[in-house]
């Protein structure tokens, strides 16, 4: 054999890899591609519907679960439940961040930063393994008993609330609430798969607040 017929016949070895590296790319591009088309399949066809729970106790009826947005476009949910306290009572706690936290059982701590007329900033230490903690500022109506937050630093994407009360029809010393979270939990996730789980979390916080107020007798006098 002459050294050209050699030069010019090449590497078979060299050729396989060639073609086993385009393989890979190729099987790399298809995953991808798929997941972000199942990504955004999936994210048009889920549509959340509201769901409605039990209370913690029967008498104050159930959790209503609705679906929605917040001012920034993070999808959440609003809990609408019964207390049977009044809503000035209910607004001492609620309006303020260090009570809240003694109320939801996912909060470690919340501390004041800074305060403003009508507007404070909270930094929000949570149990998660992780240490995850939200800076929140939090602006508050006081003639109508509402308040709104948002994070303005923290361990997640982005997130959102609020906290509204209202007088409850036919039951005098009762109140109604709405409360809001909305939680931008990874951008990789699919809403079917992100919304279900946030929507967990509030039914959890919602129940926790109802018990806040029912295991100690001297937050419903």
């Amino acid at each position: 054999m002459s050294l050209s017929n050699t030069r010019g016949a090449g590497h078979p070895w060299k050729k396989g890899l060639k073609w086993g590296g385009l393989s890979v790319v190729g099987v790399v591009v298809v995953v991808v591609g798929g997941f972000f088309v199942y990504h955004w399949v999936a994210g048009m066809v889920y549509e959340p519907k509201t769901k409605t729970v039990k209370a913690t106790r029967p008498e104050l009826g159930v959790v209503e679960l609705v679906p929605g947005v917040s001012p920034g476009g993070v999808p959440g949910w609003v809990a609408k439940f019964r207390l049977d306290v009044s809503m000035e009572f209910a607004w001492n706690s609620l309006s303020k961040c260090s009570e809240l936290a003694k109320a939801l059982k996912g909060v470690a701590s919340c501390t004041l930063i800074r305060k403003g007329d009508g507007w404070e900033i909270n930094n929000m230490v949570l149990t998660h393994p992780d240490g995850a903690f939200m800076k929140t500022k939090t602006w508050y109506d006081k003639k109508h008993l509402r308040s709104h937050w948002k994070m303005v630093d923290g361990s997640f994407q982005a997130a959102a609330g609020f906290v509204r009360l209202y007088a409850l029809p036919g039951h005098p010393g009762w109140c109604q609430v709405e409360y809001g979270y909305f939680l931008k939990i990874s951008p990789m996730l699919p809403r079917n798969f992100e919304r279900p789980r946030v929507r967990r979390s509030v039914r959890h916080m919602a129940h926790e607040i109802q018990r806040y107020f029912t295991k100690s007798p001297e937050k419903r006098k």
